[in-house]
């Protein structure tokens, strides 16, 4: 039995394939779609400071340094309401303004 969170659960029990087919969607949703493993890797990002309505975050990093994926680029002010920013990608750190820091993919390492 369903539970009470969702009143429309039991109309959602319809597999995916047989919904496609009952709309006559089949020429939007090949079968067959083709699979891309390879994930996108970009050669640079530019990441803003300012994530959301809180307060832009600080830069800790400076043009030249190597960050790593997931490695602190610019951290909050002192009792400020935002979030933290981190690398998106493994490179070099070729631009920091007050709005965003742009990294080039690379080895890291200064």
């Amino acid at each position: 039995q369903l539970g009470q969170a969702d009143p429309m659960a039991e109309h959602r029990l319809i597999p995916s394939a047989r919904l496609v087919s009952r709309l006559n969607l089949q020429p939007w949703y090949p079968p067959d779609a083709p699979l891309q493993p390879d994930l996108y890797q970009p050669q640079q990002v530019t990441i803003p400071l300012r994530q959301h309505i809180g307060a832009p975050s600080v830069p800790v990093v400076k043009e030249g340094d190597g960050v790593t994926t997931g490695q602190l680029i610019a951290e909050l002010p002192a009792g400020a309401l935002g979030a933290p920013v981190h690398a998106s990608i493994t490179g070099i750190v070729t631009q920091v303004s007050s709005q965003a820091i742009t990294i080039r993919k690379g080895s890291g390492s200064a």
